[in-house]
């Protein structure tokens, strides 16, 4: 007969090597199905033997008929722990025929020819598992069994001193492995096979979800360190802002922790579907309770994609004014003038209205209202209102600052003076209309003109665009 060389690319045989290969790899299945059946037969055929033992040992009172009882017992039980390793050694040998079949099928492409004849072989191999998996647990089972009755009926004169101990740890140790290979969920998996969907049938075992979840927790330690690291490298290099990036590594993390997710599920061979049942349950049973929840989640990613509030911007926001320290994926932090740091939920920032001091560029024109006695030199005040501004060192030459005569008072003139600052750390507003305020007194005193100066106000939105705003309009002030 044919037979593929071992190791060899299934892409250089041709299709009659293929079909003989595959022939005599499904009569090795079969004869070894066979056997196992046998086995399986045999071990069953224990059963009423061990039980016709056990009832001896139950309600003979003769010393040696329970001796002959107990080596009985002793003797099928080692049968079964050979049978156990042959068992066991046969599951190891077609797990591997199993992975070199599926590793064969990886190297062709999805139209070879050479895809069916291998795809025969894979499907008589998960035969042979199912069938020597199920003796290897009916040997297991009964092999359990007979030990536990052992221990029963053993006298413990004749045990070791350490013999309760063993047996404390051999049955945790037992009871340990039934939890471990506990079935948590089956699922059905389809594959093709001569051009027709086959589908097989599978179980997620308690070990197998309990290593996935060690394995994304190890990988997410350790790439929460190495991002903990680069981050102190970026801020010390000065390449990026602190607060940026720790908003950056935020959202990171998120995309590293899905996919570190998905990578430990595909490494244990545990598909997604069996998750299909838990999203009938969120939806139903969690759903309404988590609508909050996964709406900021949401507005958080238009947010950080849209970028209309970006992490450093200055914001007016449902009635508060400050500078937006983090952008997370529930809520986004806006600190204030006063120091108070504001929890702002991320949906607030797309439904309601937002004012970004600083969504273009960085520059605010702000205001300075100055009343003068009734009578004085309008041309002359409005010249000392420019010549003062042009000698601050925070007031931008471009745009120019300007004075207009804004009001006629009954007893007063009032002036506006317009002048533009840029919002960054070491400008403060407040400041600078403080300086303003002090200049533009002693210039005035000195010129002999009686003076009254009112609060200033920041402009709004139509100042920005070069509209001239309305006196007092009561705008929040931004330090």
């Amino acid at each position: 007969k044919l037979k593929q060389t071992p190791g060899a690319d299934p892409a250089t045989l041709s299709i009659p090597e293929l079909n003989a290969d595959t022939a005599s790899v499904t009569l090795e299945a079969l004869q070894s199905i066979s056997d196992a059946l046998d086995s399986f037969l045999q071990v069953e055929s224990f059963l009423p033997e061990s039980y016709e033992h056990r009832f001896e040992l139950m309600v003979t009172k003769d010393a040696a008929e329970r001796q002959e009882a107990l080596a009985n017992l002793s003797a099928l039980h080692q049968r079964l722990d050979a049978w156990e390793v042959v068992a066991r050694n046969q599951l190891a040998s077609v797990a591997a025929d199993i992975n070199k079949g599926q590793s064969r099928v990886s190297m062709l492409p999805a139209d070879a020819p050479a895809l069916a004849p291998l795809n025969r072989q894979r499907a008589i191999f998960w035969e042979k598992q199912a069938v020597v998996q199920r003796v290897y647990q009916a040997i297991t089972n009964q092999r359990r069994m007979i030990h536990r009755w052992l221990g029963e009926y053993t006298s413990k004169e004749t045990l070791p001193w350490y013999a309760p101990a063993t047996k404390v740890i051999s049955s945790g140790w037992d009871a340990l492995k039934q939890i471990w290979n506990t079935p948590v969920k089956r699922y059905e998996e389809t594959i093709e096979l001569n051009g027709q969907k086959v589908v097989r049938e599978g179980f997620v075992s308690l070990g197998d979800i309990i290593k996935a979840a060690a394995l994304f927790i190890i990988a997410y330690f350790i790439a929460a360190t190495i991002s903990r690291r680069v981050q102190r490298i970026l801020i010390h290099r000065r390449l990026i802002g602190e607060a940026q990036a720790r908003t950056l590594r935020n959202w990171l993390m998120l995309i590293v922790a899905l996919l570190l997710a998905l990578a430990a599920l595909n490494y244990f061979k545990i598909p997604l579907t069996i998750f299909a049942f838990l999203a009938g349950a969120l939806a139903i049973g969690v759903g309404f309770g988590t609508q909050t929840i996964i709406k900021n989640f949401i507005s958080g990613i238009i947010l950080l994609f849209e970028r209309k509030v970006r992490v450093g911007d200055v914001i007016e926001v449902d009635g508060i004014n400050g500078v937006v320290s983090e952008i997370n994926t529930r809520s986004s932090i806006v600190r204030g003038a006063n120091g108070i740091e504001n929890l702002i939920p991320n949906s607030l920032l797309l439904e309601n209205r937002v004012v970004n001091w600083t969504l273009s560029n960085r520059l605010l024109r702000r205001e300075l209202i100055v009343r003068v006695a009734l009578g004085s030199p309008s041309e002359k005040v409005m010249g000392i209102l420019g010549e003062v501004s042009e000698r601050h060192g925070l007031i931008l030459k471009t745009p120019a600052p300007f004075a207009a005569l804004s009001h006629f008072g009954d007893n007063s003139l009032d002036f506006t003076l317009f002048f533009w600052i840029e919002l960054n750390d070491r400008t403060n507003g407040l400041m600078v209309d403080s300086d303003l305020r002090l200049m533009i007194e002693k210039r005035l005193e000195d010129c002999g003109i009686q003076t009254g100066i009112t609060r200033a106000q920041p402009a709004d939105a139509s100042s920005r665009r070069g509209e001239l705003p309305q006196q007092d309009s009561g705008k929040p002030v931004i330090p």
